[in-house]
């Protein structure tokens, strides 16, 4: 026997897909989470400056998951690369600087 907490479940679920279909059937457009994540990664920028002083432009994933799983502290404050304002510094434990723009700080609070 199906308990009755079980026929709500199925209820609720048959619910949302029926919403669903018929925001489809009315030709709806939702919009996909993938592309608003690929849109502030867009905007997301991070360099790293290594032991040696030299900048390096990294990709955004691997500067967060190296941000995160390296870093000491972050601060915020203005810094200049290229053409580029970057407010947000985080220093490590091996001498290695991440430096973000807003974007790529929320980016990496977001996804990490």
């Amino acid at each position: 026997m199906v308990s009755p907490k079980v026929w709500a479940v199925i209820n609720v679920s048959l619910g949302l897909v029926a919403v669903f279909l018929v925001l489809n059937l009315m030709e709806v457009k939702l919009p996909a989470l993938g592309k608003s994540a690929e849109l502030l990664e867009s905007e997301s920028f991070c360099v790293m400056k290594n032991w040696q002083g030299d900048f390096l432009e990294r990709e955004i994933g691997a500067c967060c998951l190296e941000k995160a799983q390296l870093t000491l502290g972050c601060e915020k404050g203005t810094w200049y690369y290229q053409d580029k304002m970057l407010q947000w510094q985080c220093i490590t434990g091996n001498r290695m600087e991440y430096y973000l723009n807003g974007a790529g700080n929320s980016y990496c609070r977001k996804v990490w």
